[in-house]
Formats: structure tokens, sequence, C-alpha cells
């Protein structure tokens, strides 16, 4: 009995890995070189059957058309704030895809980034002052002279911003977990909350960062600062998906019951997710600041809608058991050169965002063809 406790509470990768092929899961576990064998052109193989495939090249049609119609499109001066405008986004898509890995979805994402990006500028200009302040909207204005220029240190900004955002993320889940409330409903209600909150906080527009942080991630180089945080952050992303913790989020997701028998504890895998989209919400609040300098409290459902569009578009099944951290960023930012390259093209007004809609509907169902293909294939 002792044995079978153990192997039942820590269960083995061969039990999480059999939890997908049987089950009717969107996905399977990825096989490994002892399983598949050398086979003839296998890596091409594998790449063309990336869910993220589709993203990728309708990402690098939509570039080389910008850089043909834009020359100056592709130099670091342009490219800075390409992705200082879209790399928060993209970062709140992978924490989305995290959700979608566990069969959930996380509706909550743009509000709290919203509210965290608000509180990174408090936090740096007034510090806990704005506490005492209420909800006036003077030290978010900075009208008073000498008020922006009582702020904690910026990295203790970001260690407190991202517990903030790490604890939307735990509410969430415990909502859903432990609560057992639908993921739509229980975080559509939390963004709501986070929504009030960045109103309760700032009124209206406004605040002032510090100049050296701006200056920093601003600073044009032949590899801007926000592509590196952006890259730093999908890679890390990706190290996670492929942890145990990550395969357990995996099987939760294809098959919860199997996962559930085979000893795996589903409400903190799942509560895990939560706060993992929750803290990347936190991150893409930060490095909005940083981008703008200044927060509004009215941003957030825009946010919330392209990043779930990005993590689709990017191969994540929205039934759960298949994340990749690169094809949601990569969704993202095909979003955002589709949206440029409309913008460059001088697409009357009336007809972009019908035209931008067309173009996203046709990458997800060829995104979704794809996937089923491949499900036919590995079942």
């Amino acid at each position: 009995m002792r044995e079978t406790s153990s192997r039942e509470a820590t269960p083995s990768r061969e039990t999480l890995r059999s939890l997908s092929p049987s089950s009717p899961g969107p996905t399977n576990f990825p096989a490994t070189a002892a399983d598949s064998g050398p086979r003839p052109r296998g890596a091409l193989r594998r790449v063309l059957r990336w869910r993220g495939v589709p993203a990728s090249g309708l990402g690098l049609v939509s570039l080389i058309l910008v850089a043909v119609i834009q020359p100056g499109f592709l130099t670091a001066s342009q490219l800075t704030p390409f992705f200082a405008a879209y790399g928060p986004v993209a970062i709140i898509a992978v924490g989305v895809a995290f959700t979608l890995l566990v069969g959930g979805i996380d509706l909550s994402v743009g509000p709290v980034m919203g509210v965290c990006a608000i509180m990174t500028v408090l936090l740096s200009s007034v510090g806990t002052h704005f506490l005492s302040a209420g909800p006036s909207g003077v030290a978010a204005l900075c009208a008073d002279p000498g008020v922006c220029e009582r702020g904690l240190p910026f990295a203790l900004v970001v260690v407190i911003v991202i517990m903030v955002g790490a604890v939307f993320g735990l509410l969430n889940g415990i909502a859903i977990s432990v609560f057992r409330l639908q993921p739509l409903v229980a975080t559509l209600a939390m963004g709501f909350v986070a929504a009030g909150l960045s109103l309760y906080l700032m009124p209206q527009p406004g605040g002032q960062m510090p100049q050296g942080p701006l200056t920093w991630y601003s600073g044009a180089a032949i590899i801007s600062v926000p592509l590196e945080l952006l890259v730093l952050y999908v890679v890390l992303a990706a190290i996670l998906m492929r942890t145990p913790l990550g395969v357990r989020m995996r099987a939760v997701g294809s098959h919860r019951w199997k996962a559930f028998t085979s000893g795996i504890a589903i409400n903190r895998i799942s509560m895990a997710a939560y706060v993992a989209s929750g803290t990347s919400a936190a991150v893409a609040g930060v490095l909005l600041t940083l981008n703008s300098g200044s927060a509004d409290p009215s941003i957030g459902v825009e946010y919330t809608l392209t990043a779930v569009a990005g993590a689709v578009l990017g191969g994540t099944a929205l039934r759960g058991g298949w994340a990749d951290p690169f094809g949601p960023a990569i969704g993202v930012l095909t979003l955002g050169l589709l949206s440029e390259l409309v913008t460059v093209a001088k697409v009357p007004t009336y007809y972009a965002q019908l035209t931008t809609g067309i173009i996203i509907l046709g990458g997800l169902t060829v995104t979704q063809v794809l996937l089923r293909r491949s499900n036919r294939t590995t079942s």
C-alpha cells in the first residue's frame, strides 16, 4: 500500500504520457527520440506540423509586405516602438496559454494588466502615499510640485506589482478550482473587479514614471530592450512548460479524470496555471508603463481580446492539453504586423477592421484545420 500511494502521489513521466494517446483530448504528448527513432526528414516534418506554422507564415508575409511598402520598418528606430507596443500583449497571450493548457481561460488578464500598470506608476512616483491620497487623482496627475518625487525603488515596485498580479491569478484559481465556478464567468467577474480598482486608484489617465527606467527601456539598439525581455519571458515560459509542473498541466487539460486517478493534484495545478497568467499580466503592466510613461484606467478589454486571439492563432488548443509559449507570442506579433500593414497600405478606416478580421479568421481556420489533422495522425 505504501508503494502504491507513493507512486500515485508522484506519477511518472510514462504515466503522464499514457493519459493522452487513449484520451479524447485534443492532443498527445510529444514523442521523444527514443519513442520514434531516427526517421528521414523527421526534423522538417516536426517543424511543418508545429501548430504555430500558420501564424508564423502569416506574420512573415505581413512583415515582407510592410517592409516593401515602408522600407524603413526594419530599422531599430521602427522595430523598437513596435515591440514595445505589442510585447506586453504577447506576454499576456503566453499567460493565457497556461490557462488554456489546463482547459480553462482567463478573461481578466487585460484589466489586471491595467491595474498593475497603474500601481507601477503610482508606486514609482508617489510611493505608498497613493493610499492616503485616495481616488482624487491628484497624486496620479502629479499636479503639485514634488508629489511625484517620493516613489519607491523601481526594483521593489516591480516585485510588489508582480505579487499583486499573482494574487489576482490565485483568486481566479481558487474561484475556479475550489468553488467550482466556470472559468469564463469567474475570470470575467475578476476582470470587472480589477477594472473597478483601476478607476478607484486613478479616475483619469495620467501619472509620471521616473526617467531612468524609461530611458533604459526605450533606448534604440540593434536588438531592442522590449524584444529582449519578450524573448527572455517566452523562453522561461517554455522551460516551465517542460518541467514536471508543465507536464501535469498538460495532463489535466488532456484528460482531467485520468489525471485525477493518476494522483495529480488537479486543483493545485489549475491554480498554478492561473497564477502564471496573473503574473504574466503583471509583467505586461510594468512593460506597458515603461512604454507609455503613464497609465490609463480604461485599458483592458482590447488587450484581453487580442491576447486570446493571438494565443489561439498561435495554435493553442481551446479544449486544453496543448500549448506552446512561442505560438501565442508569434500570434500576437502577427496581429500587430497585420495592423501595421493595414496602416501603411492606407486602407480606409471603415475597411480596416473588416480586412483585419477576415485575415484573422482565415488564419484561425487554417490553424484549426491543421490541429485536427494532427490529432487524426497522432491518435
